[in-house]
């Protein structure tokens, strides 16, 4: 599981997609987040994992990345909220940046 959620958080860090046009086993891109399993080449934790563990918990589905994302943006935002409330006074920047391609 700290694979799959280091893959996740290295993905929302370098602001890639997670999925990739096909996620098939015999596509040749089958998305950031999938291709996961090539930490197992390293690591050999994960291999065994990946190789021997039970092929009903590996947590590649796109239902289980929604998830995941789901409750690390919960996280995100009570971590927000609980730094708001400790001080009396706080200031919100927004900045903008317009996407020129969409028309």
């Amino acid at each position: 599981m700290k694979a799959v959620l280091h893959s996740l958080k290295f993905c929302s860090f370098q602001e890639i997609a997670l999925r990739g046009p096909r996620e098939v086993a015999d596509s040749k891109n089958r998305g950031n987040y999938v291709e996961h399993h090539l930490i197992g080449e390293y690591n050999m934790v994960v291999n065994k994992r990946l190789q021997h563990g039970p092929r009903n918990s590996v947590y590649s589905s796109h239902c289980i990345q929604d998830e995941i994302i789901h409750i690390l943006a919960r996280q995100v935002c009570l971590t927000i909220c609980n730094e708001v409330k400790e001080p009396r006074y706080f200031s919100i920047l927004v900045d903008e940046s317009r996407d020129n391609e969409a028309k």
